[in-house]
Parts: structure tokens; sequence; C-alpha cells
């Protein structure tokens, strides 16, 4: 216990007075009794808790030791001065400008990698799941006994029946998926949804098939286009009334294709009118691709571009045919089909700007994207204490400078950094 190697003597923990002449009696100072088994006691204390500080150092130097990117340890002696090294070279930083097609650094090893604005992340794609599986099979089936019922138990019932059954049914599957939609579930949502849709083009089809109401007297292309007109307009309701469904939109889009053209004899499909009518179909594509949410712009985009093809095809056709009026008539509508794509291109929309990564100003301190003029949303999350996030966002969207600047919530919280 005596670090020094001398013997050790108790001392009375009050006031400090030698206490080995006093045995098992009180102090005679302080009068503290047993003062010389209270003295060996705090003794034993006092060393055990030396060792433990001890030992709990000689860990942690152990564990900061073996640690990754630990530090060397200092030596107790002084080492000799070592010259400071000289800084590592670093390359000039150069000024970042936006490249005309897609981003890629340059990975040469002649030059420095330039600075850029990171890739942005890939969304992850989406799976179906296992009850949106069963869902879409439960659509199906209830289509297949639609089918059905049309085609074996149709006559075996009166007339008044055979509609009215028909048309509650596919009511129900409508207004449920409409009622569903209101509670947030969407896979069930666009199944019944489906099911409504296709339940609709049966009950169109097989009214005419099995003579319902003499339907067997109207022609075939008038009906179908009679057909078509009911589900565009019953679908555009129905989108007006759910808008978080996606099957009413593409239903009403599919629709509305043929709809022109079954309007329209032989002849003049063949002829300058159904070159114009399908660059006319192609061009309301278009403008549907603009307004669409993003799940259904490319089916669109798809639509337009199958018909604009098939429009400037049938148009050269027609163009070099011997008839000299249908050849300057389809030249004329090639002209002004491609006038009206130049000066739609010259103008804002998503075809003419791209969504290319542009340098951010040099106060904001990150990189950025033009978002689209539909959206008005500010670059950052703005915080109590962010004005400026605020007072910029009406430089990223056209929308927000008529609206004015916009103040920040008072609930919001800070931008985390």
């Amino acid at each position: 216990m005596n670090p020094h190697g001398a013997s050790w003597v108790p001392v009375c923990p009050v006031c400090g007075r030698p206490a080995s002449d006093v045995g098992a009696g009180p102090c005679p100072s302080c009068r503290l009794p047993a003062v010389a088994h209270a003295a060996l006691v705090v003794a034993r204390i006092g060393t055990t808790m030396g060792e433990l500080a001890r030992d709990r150092d000689e860990l942690l130097a152990a564990l900061r030791a073996a640690a990754p990117g630990a530090a060397a340890p200092r030596p107790d002696a002084p080492a000799a001065p070592v010259p400071p090294a000289a800084p590592p070279w670093v390359p000039p930083q150069q000024p970042w400008t936006a490249p005309q097609g897609p981003w890629a650094p340059n990975r040469s090893a002649s030059g420095p990698v330039p600075s850029g604005p990171p890739a942005p992340p890939r969304a992850p794609r989406p799976r179906l799941s296992p009850e949106q599986v069963l869902l879409g099979l439960g659509a199906l089936l209830v289509v297949a006994a639609a089918i059905t019922f049309v085609a074996v138990a149709w006559t075996r019932f009166g007339v008044a029946f055979q509609a009215g059954l028909m048309v509650v049914v596919t009511a129900l599957a409508c207004g449920v998926s409409a009622w569903i939609a209101r509670r947030g579930l969407r896979a069930t949502e666009e199944a019944l949804a489906a099911a409504g849709a296709a339940l609709l083009a049966v009950d169109l089809a097989g009214a005419r098939a099995l003579g319902l109401f003499r339907l067997e007297d109207v022609s075939l292309r008038m009906w179908w286009a009679v057909s078509c007109a009911v589900v565009l307009v019953v679908t555009l309701l129905l989108a007006r009334l759910t808008r978080t469904t996606a099957t009413w939109p593409l239903a009403a889009l599919l629709a509305a294709q043929p709809l022109p053209f079954l309007l329209m004899t032989g002849e003049l499909l063949t002829g300058p009118l159904g070159a114009a009518v399908a660059l006319a179909v192609a061009a309301a594509d278009v403008v549907a691709w603009r307004w669409l949410r993003p799940g259904l712009a490319p089916v669109a985009l798809a639509l337009a571009a199958v018909l604009g093809a098939a429009g400037v095809l049938g148009g050269l056709a027609t163009a070099a045919g011997s008839d000299a009026v249908e050849s300057w008539t389809a030249t004329g509508v090639l002209a002004v089909a491609g006038a009206g794509r130049c000066s739609s291109t010259a103008g804002p929309g998503p075809a003419a700007r791209p969504a290319t990564p542009k340098a951010s100003p040099p106060w904001s301190g990150r990189s950025s994207v033009w978002p689209s003029p539909r959206r008005c949303r500010p670059p950052v999350t703005p915080g109590r204490g962010s004005p400026s996030a605020w007072a910029r966002c009406s430089s990223w969207s056209p929308s927000c400078s008529r609206r004015g600047p916009r103040r920040p919530p008072a609930s919001s919280r800070p931008e985390r950094r």
C-alpha cells in the first residue's frame, strides 16, 4: 500500500492523527470510535479505487490503439524535430458548365475530373405485391363471369331484367371503386375501376350482338362509334369525380383514338382528310401528354407517335398519287402539320426545354435542376430562419412570380445540412 516502501501507519480519517498507538479505542483528538479499524478500511478503499482507475486507463489506451485510423501513441521522450512536409498538390478547380448532352465525368488520366452535380438517384421500380396480383385476378374473373352471363344466360330472361342487371352490376363496380378511392385503397380502387370499364365495354358489345332493343338494325361501324363516345363520356365523368384513379383517364384516352376514324367512310380515310384527322388526333395526344399524370404520359406519347407516323405516311402516299387536287391538299396538310410541330418546339413546353442540369447561383451552395412550370416548390426546404429560400421561389417557377412572395410557415423546421 505504500509506494515508497516505508512501513504503513494508520491515520485517523477525520483529523489525520496517527492511530498506531491507540489500538481499538477512539481517537484522542476527534474522539472517532475504532479509529484504527476505520483507518484500515479507508486505506483499502483508496487502494482499490486507484487500481480500478489504472486498469481503466490501460483499457482505454488499448482500445484507442486498436481502433481503425487511430493515431500512433506519443513516446515518453521527446523525439527529434521533424521538418514539416510539403502540402499535397491540389489541381485548380475549374468552373463547371452545363453539358449539351448527358453529363458524364471526364475520367482520362491527362486532366482532372470536372466537378459537377451528382447524378440523381434512380427511383426503385414498382413491384407487384401478392395482394395486387390477387386483386387483378379477381377483376379478370368478374369480367369473365360477365362475358359468360351475356353469352349464355342472356336469352333466358326478359329484356328489362337483362338491361337492368348489367347496368346495375356495371354501376356497382364503378361506384364501389369511387367509394374505395376515398378510403385510400389504391390497388382495390384500380382493380374495380378496370372491371367497371371492361363491363361497360361488354354491355355495349353484347347489347347489339344479341339484339337488345333492336340494336342489330344499326350498322356496326356506327354502333362502335356510339360505344366509343359513351365510354369516353362516362370515363371522363368518373375521372372528374375520382381524381386518384388512373384507369378512367386511360380508358378515355384509348376510347378517343378510333372515334374520329369510325365516323368517316373508307374513301375519306384513304384521302387527305384521313391524314389530317390522324395528325390532329396525334396533336391531341401530345396535349394530353402534357396534362396527364406521369404514369399515363408515356401511353399518350406512344399513341401520338403511332398516329403521327400513320398520318405522315398516308399524306405522303396521297401526295404521290395521280389526283392533283388530293395531292396538293395532302401536301398542304403535311406543311401545316410541320409548321405546327416547329412552332410547338420553339414555344415553351417540356419538349422545348428539357430538364438539363444547370449550375446553381454561387449563393445557393448546391446544384439543382430547373423544375417544370407546373410545379411551384422552392429548391430547398424553407425553415424559420431561411427567408432566402422563399425569396428564391419566384425565380424557380413562372407561376410563383405571378402570385408574389410567400411567407414560410411558422411550424416549419429549419433545414438540416
